[in-house]
């Protein structure tokens, strides 16, 4: 059952990790060589995942390609 003091907890954490998270995504902004395909997918998919929790659209028809593709590695993170 939530109290007072654990629903400020949650809150708290929440902030912290949402802190953590925008500092890691401006780090990432500055990397000095291009990340390969499959960092790119592994990091879009941590995103998606941070921002919007498990994906909530339907797979992309399998003549889109960059959208299937971007779909799975979201899909891949599903639960975490």
């Amino acid at each position: 059952m939530w109290n007072r003091n654990s629903f400020g907890g949650f809150l708290s954490e929440r902030v912290a990790e949402r802190k953590l998270f925008e500092r890691v995504a401006d780090d990432v902004k500055k990397v000095k060589s291009r990340p390969s395909d499959q960092e790119l997918l592994d990091m879009y998919g941590l995103y998606k995942q941070a921002i919007f929790a498990d994906i909530n659209i339907d797979k992309p028809g399998m003549l889109d390609m960059k959208g299937k593709t971007k779909w799975e590695a979201w899909d891949s993170r599903k639960g975490e």
